[in-house]
This record gives structure tokens, C-alpha cells and sequence, in this order.
């Protein structure tokens, strides 16, 4: 299920009617000890005092008191697991269940032989090529973020496209020699002619004029996060060089209020909920589409406080604009009252989302359809191998020629799976484990 709709809550209230619990004990694991204990108080605010015994585990059989429902971390059930017996848990649950095929992780499910085995994860697909179906099976319930926003499940938002200083008068000639004449160009001269990085100072300024009062910001990188904090009043760092106090002192702050902006560098991508937060702001690029997905649903969990989520992009170039584009056109597949859509091509929205694109981006897709390229699903072979569930846009929408880097499934053995960009693929370069480039 998506960021934000409450899958720890399903699963508590699925034990609450203690079907499972009667037949044994539960077992939750998850890979961070934050975030299971977030899940322990979901699951105590849902069960209430019901009789059913809660406990955590760190080791000493002894002590746990044998509870109806234990938590655990993996690193810690991994190290004592002998402590348990195989069969000890009729069911085991897995909360960001996209971990499991962690090589240290898997080593504990492979321990247990539970009745019931339960995945919960807003993204299914690992960056590493491999398939936690492979543990879990096929999904059982399976609802998108695109579906969620289309279905009005999750916080209202406005999402804004904002070109990196796109160069008007260039675009003005290109539209022309373009769309008009028909001269060809690649999509990488038209990145490079077309976009201008938008500075520091002027970025600030845009995210300072909006009402919204608790933002994170997406960083490239630690320098970027540092240099940038310095034209954000009330702002803090996170990353992964300060220490672990600092850390969690960032990230109280930014709870509690004393800072409005948090300046994040690969932080905050799961299981991190601030209900006041109200502002996404993007300056980093990411080609995981599970990331992006993660980012974004930080600003659309469910809860009292009311708000509407405001998204500021300023990584747009010409893949970003196509995939947020693609994105808005997969939310519409969702809405039920297709009357109360607008398709304006500058001003896309339904009755709980908002995609605000400005003229030159409308421009920058009309060139980009005038150049007819060629697709990936335009070449067989690069179709049949092409990811369907690991990449981000539909074959038919991605050019074959990018130098994006995509996701592959060898033809002849699907278990190798591999990234590479659809430049080198159309040049002739296969499968790196095949032709022994790489090994498993």
C-alpha cells in the first residue's frame, strides 16, 4: 500500500480480532529500531488493553515473558535467533518488507517456519534486482500511490514544475527549427541548450514566499545540504556524518518546530511521519523510482492535521518533466469523476491534486513529441528485456537512445537483472552476466 494509508494500522486491526493470535504467537520484525518502534505504539494504540501481551525481544529468551505479539529487529533476532524455535510464531510480520532480501535479513525468515508470512511496503521493487515475491509471493493487496491520490485516499497537493532557468529565447528558436521545421536534435543537446541552474539564493527566495510553514528539503549531497542551509533561516542539516545524537536532535527540531526546514541527503526516505510537515522541496535528481515515490510520500501520510501539501521541483529537465507528466496521466486512470478533471495542458488537476507546469515546459514536450524518436518499444529485443515493474515510465515512453540508466531482465535467464542506460543498450551492450561481465 502507498506512503501514508496505514498499513502498520491494517495489520493491527487484522490482529485485533486475534484469529491469528489464536492460533500462536505473532512475530514483527523490521530493519530499524525507530521504526518498529513507531509500529509497536501503532499496534498498542490500536489494540488497546485487550488482553493481547505485547513484549520486544533483545536476546535473553528469559526476559521477554513469552508475549502474545514480540517486536524485533532483524540484526538483533539474527544474532539470538537460536534463543526461538523454528516453528515458535504461527505468523511472522515484515514491516518495510522491501529489506528482506538483505542477505542478513533473509538468513532469519529462512530460520522460522511460520503458517503466515506478511509483508507490509509502500515499494515493492529493490534497486538491487532482486524479488522479494520470491519470499512473500505475488502481492495480496496492492494499491499504488497513483491510485491513492486519483481515489482522493491521501492529503491534497499541488505539485510545481519549476524550470532551472530555462534560456526562453533558445527555446523560442528550438520550437521553431523544431516543431515548425523539422530539424532533429537529441535529447541530450536539448538539456544541455536548454537548462540553466537556477542559484541558491533564488531557490530560497521562491521556497521562502510560500505559506508553508515545515518543509524538507531533498539535498544532492552533504556539501549541497551545507551550502544550501545558509540562505534558509530556521533551517537544519541531516545526513549521515553527524553523529547520532545530532541526528536525532535535527530531527526533534524539525518535530517540534524550532526548525521550519530540514535539509536532508539520503534521509527521510521511510518510515519517517511529521504530520506538520507541508512542503517537498526536490533539488536533487534521483532515477530510483522507488526513492522519489518515498520522498514524496513523506508529505502525504494521513492524519488530524490539516494541511495542504505543497511540492516545489527544481530538478526539471527533459526526463523530469516526462516523468511528472507520466505520473499526473497515471493518477488520472484513478479518478472516478472524470467531470471534475481539468486537462489543461499547463494546469492538470482533480479534486485532491494540482500538477502546475509553466508554458516553456508545455513547449519543451511539444519539441520532444515533434522529434519523433525512437521508443524502447520501438526495438524488439530491448522491449523483451525491458523491466516492467523496476523502471519508471511504460516502454513506449522511454527513449531508446537516454543515457538514463533503466532497469533490464535478461530474456534468456530472468533472474539476471540488471541497470544500464538505453544509449549503451542501443549500441549492442547485453546482458553483463551472459557475457560474463558480471557475476551473480
Amino acid at each position: 500500500m502507498a506512503t501514508g494509508l496505514g498499513k502498520t494500522v491494517v495489520t493491527a486491526f487484522l490482529l485485533k480480532n486475534k484469529e491469528l493470535i489464536s492460533n500462536g504467537r505473532v512475530l514483527v520484525l523490521c530493519h530499524d529500531s525507530k521504526i518498529l518502534s513507531k509500529s509497536r505504539k501503532t499496534f498498542e494504540e490500536v489494540l488497546g488493553e485487550d488482553g493481547i501481551t505485547r513484549g520486544e525481544f533483545h536476546g535473553r529468551r528469559k526476559d521477554d515473558g513469552n508475549p502474545d505479539i514480540l517486536f524485533a529487529t532483524f540484526q538483533m533476532m539474527l544474532r539470538y535467533k537460536e534463543a526461538c524455535l523454528e516453528d515458535e510464531f504461527t505468523t511472522i510480520i515484515v514491516d518495510e518488507g522491501h529489506h528482506a532480501q538483505a542477505p542478513t535479513y533473509k538468513k532469519v525468515l529462512d530460520y522460522f517456519t511460520p503458517q503466515y508470512l506478511l509483508a507490509l511496503t509502500a515499494t515493492p521493487d529493490r534497486v538491487d534486482g532482486t524479488d522479494i515475491r520470491d519470499i512473500f509471493g505475488e502481492e495480496v493487496v496492492n494499491i499504488t500511490l497513483e491510485e491513492a491520490v486519483g481515489k482522493g485516499w491521501l492529503p491534497s497537493f499541488q505539485y510545481r514544475v519549476l524550470s532551472d532557468g530555462i534560456d526562453r529565447h533558445t527555446l523560442k528558436a528550438l520550437f521553431k527549427s523544431i516543431v515548425e521545421d523539422g530539424k532533429k536534435v537529441s535529447l541530450k543537446q536539448l538539456n544541455e541548450t536548454l537548462f540553466i541552474h537556477k542559484r541558491d539564493e533564488e531557490m530560497a527566495r521562491i521556497i521562502l514566499e510560500q505559506d508553508q510553514k515545515r518543509g524538507i528539503v531533498f539535498c544532492e549531497s552533504i556539501k549541497d545540504a551545507e551550502q544550501f542551509q545558509a540562505f534558509l533561516p530556521r533551517s537544519v542539516c541531516l545526513h549521515s556524518k553527524m553523529s547520532s545524537g545530532d541526528q536525532d536532535d535535527a530531527h526533534d527540531g524539525f518535530g517540534d518546530g524550532t526548525y521550519s526546514y530540514i535539509l536532508v541527503v539520503d534521509k527521510y526516505n521511510e518510515g519517517v511521519d511529521v504530520p506538520e510537515t507541508d512542503l517537498i522541496v526536490f533539488r536533487r535528481c534521483t532515477d530510483s523510482q522507488r526513492i522519489f515515490l518515498q520522498q514524496l510520500g513523506r508529505g502525504l501520510h494521513a492524519n488530524d492535521v490539516t494541511k495542504n501539501l505543497l511540492v516545489l521541483d527544481f530538478v526539471a529537465n527533459c526526463d523530469r518533466v516526462q516523468m511528472i507528466k507520466g505520473l499526473s496521466d497515471r493518477i488520472f486512470d484513478f479518478v472516478p469523476n472524470l467531470d471534475a478533471l481539468d486537462r489543461n495542458p499547463l494546469h492538470v488537476s482533480g479534486e485532491a491534486f494540482e500538477f502546475i507546469f509553466d508554458e516553456e515546459q508545455v513547449n519543451i514536450l511539444q519539441i520532444i513529441s515533434a522529434l519523433k524518436p525512437t521508443y524502447v518499444s520501438d526495438i524488439p529485443h530491448l522491449l523483451a528485456e525491458y523491466h516492467p515493474t523496476k523502471n519508471i515510465l511504460p516502454a513506449d515512453r522511454v527513449l531508446a537512445g537516454t543515457h538514463k540508466k533503466l532497469w533490464w531482465r535478461c530474456s534468456k535467464e530472468p533472474r539476471h537483472v540488471w541497470e544500464a542506460r538505453g544509449v549503451d543498450r542501443v549500441r549492442g551492450r547485453g546482458c553483463p552476466y551472459c557475457s560474463g561481465r558480471k557475476k551473480l
